[in-house]
């Protein structure tokens, strides 16, 4: 994921959005070695998370210099998201 960001989508600046669980703990650190000298941002979303916190924190991210977001979750979290590969729903 690191290495299609950066090299093919030429994302200077990522964040990463993970689960706030030891599943996403362990994927933060692994993309962040996977990124090497690029510091990603990093947001946490929380399990079940429903629409309207989904959009608070696409929000949050919308005003930050984020050039790409990773999304690292499970399918009823990413369902929320609606992220289709180019562009989330907010």
């Amino acid at each position: 994921m690191a290495q299609f960001a950066t090299q093919t989508l030429n994302c200077k600046n990522p964040l990463l959005l993970l689960e706030d669980t030891p599943w996403g703990k362990s994927n933060n650190n692994t993309m962040l070695k996977a990124f090497g000298d690029i510091k990603p941002q990093v947001k946490w979303f929380n399990w079940n998370t429903k629409i309207n916190n989904a959009k608070l924190i696409l929000h949050k991210i919308k005003n930050t210099p984020a050039e790409c977001i990773l999304f690292v979750g499970n399918a009823i979290e990413g369902a929320v998201y609606k992220c289709d590969g180019k562009f989330c729903q907010i």
